[in-house]
């Protein structure tokens, strides 16, 4: 094995623990009041290493987890009916999710979330269908209510041990985006119909 393959080893491993440290920190103390000192010592590096790969925890939380941000964007863009793909990545990285979404975690990933959602749905949801219609409100509007909404659904979710299952989930956020709140509480047949 080359010196240059084990060093990508190298920075792999460490990059990991440091990450799997940071998410079970969050549980145990919160992100707000979380330190380095702390991260550090759980994965067992020192804070030299810690500030070779990252400059802050903001850094390791925003850039470290790069890749499970960018699973969760492809993920949700293929835009289908009942899609679960979405639900399965959550449930993978529910460890995670739990943690940042729960009360412990961060308004800034929280914010940072409903962007990236934000940006997926008008994208791959709301131009495709504006460009058949004419819309009654802003697309950057209805967008940021649907990943608002998704959040919130994946947080009920991840609170309820994973249940109900991911396709239920899916059908779920489907129809309350689709047929709306007055249907899911029975006020109305869906689409905005009034129940006679």
């Amino acid at each position: 094995m080359t010196a240059h393959k084990m060093a990508d080893q190298r920075t792999a491993r460490t990059r990991h623990a440091l990450r799997q440290a940071l998410a079970e920190l969050v549980v145990e103390y919160g992100y707000e009041g979380l330190t380095i000192q702390q991260i550090v010592a759980r994965a067992g590096v020192g804070r030299t290493t810690f500030y070779r790969h990252f400059q802050s925890k903001d850094d390791l939380l925003f850039n470290g987890f790069g890749d499970v941000y960018e699973a969760l964007r492809t993920a949700v863009a293929p835009v289908e009916m009942n899609n679960t793909a979405d639900w399965e990545h959550v449930a993978q990285y529910a460890d995670f999710y739990r943690a940042m979404l729960g009360p412990q975690g961060s308004p800034a990933f929280v914010a940072f979330l409903r962007q990236m959602l934000a940006e997926v749905m008008q994208e791959q949801v709301l131009h495709p269908l504006a460009s058949t219609t004419t819309p009654r409100m802003p697309a950057e509007l209805i967008a940021h209510y649907l990943a608002g909404a998704q959040i919130g659904l994946y947080a009920w979710w991840l609170a309820n041990d994973l249940q109900p299952p991911a396709a239920e989930m899916a059908q779920a956020g489907q129809d309350l985006a689709v047929k709306g709140v007055l249907w899911a509480v029975g006020l109305a047949s869906g689409l905005g119909s009034p129940v006679k």
